[in-house]
């Protein structure tokens, strides 16, 4: 039976077999899970630690759960970041759900000069708060126990430039072959752009800082289709797809 899924970041560093879940995980587990006492859920870390638990103590504000297992702690394969646009703000909620799903490890944010007109007087700190809640909401789904991080960039500039270990690629419209090359080993960080495409100087940027730019086949994409297909596309050439 598949068991319902609690974020706690503190469980490797804990003082004791008991963790009190209060705020937004104590309302997930007790409001829309209607977890009882007795129940038995899972806790993970996001860092690749995690333990069943057995719920010990219900009350109107927080809950009490005792681990009753061993922490097990995985090993992170994943060696991809992505790095994308701010867009549309419902796109971006689907899209960051979905790269957590196909096992990105990081999401680079990056404010692009073709920004979207809905995003020009928003507060992406904000919208940064929210796609991390997201993420987690999307371990607990996938059961994945690896919780991407994510990063706010100014600029694509500034994005490629923190990643300069990686090999970069870009997926563009610009680009003249599609990807057929062998990354199994490789640390790969993955650009791809906005709605409204790259701008000439983010295409100069591109052309700068990363090692070949790609097609994704001959269909038009959206943005967030575009940034997961690329992933999708990685990750089988890395053999994990």
């Amino acid at each position: 039976m598949k068991l319902y899924r609690t974020f706690n970041e503190n469980l490797l560093n804990l003082d004791s077999s008991y963790i009190e879940v209060k705020g937004a995980e104590f309302l997930h587990l007790s409001k829309s899970l209607r977890i009882q006492v007795d129940d038995e859920v899972e806790v993970f870390d996001g860092k690749g630690s995690s333990c069943k638990a057995i719920v010990k103590e219900l009350h109107k504000s927080y809950l009490i759960l005792y681990l009753s297992s061993a922490i097990n702690t995985e090993t992170n394969k994943s060696s991809i970041i992505s790095i994308i646009p701010f867009i549309k703000k419902e796109n971006l909620n689907f899209l960051s759900h979905k790269l957590t799903e196909l096992g990105v490890d990081e999401i680079h944010l990056y404010k692009p000069d073709l920004l979207d007109q809905s995003l020009q007087k928003k507060d992406l700190n904000k919208i940064m708060d929210k796609i991390d809640a997201i993420l987690i909401n999307a371990c607990k789904q996938c059961e994945r126990n690896f919780k991407p991080k994510i990063f706010m960039h100014n600029n694509l500039s500034t994005a490629l430039k923190i990643n300069e270990d990686r090999t970069l690629i870009a997926f563009n419209f610009s680009g003249k072959t599609n990807l057929n090359t062998d990354m199994k080993d490789i640390k790969i960080g993955i650009i791809t752009g906005p709605e409204s495409g790259f701008s000439e100087n983010e295409e100069i940027i591109i052309k700068n800082q990363s090692s070949e730019t790609y097609l994704l086949g001959d269909f038009p994409l959206k943005a967030e289709t575009a940034a997961i297909v690329a992933v999708s596309l990685i990750q089988h050439q890395k053999g994990l797809l």
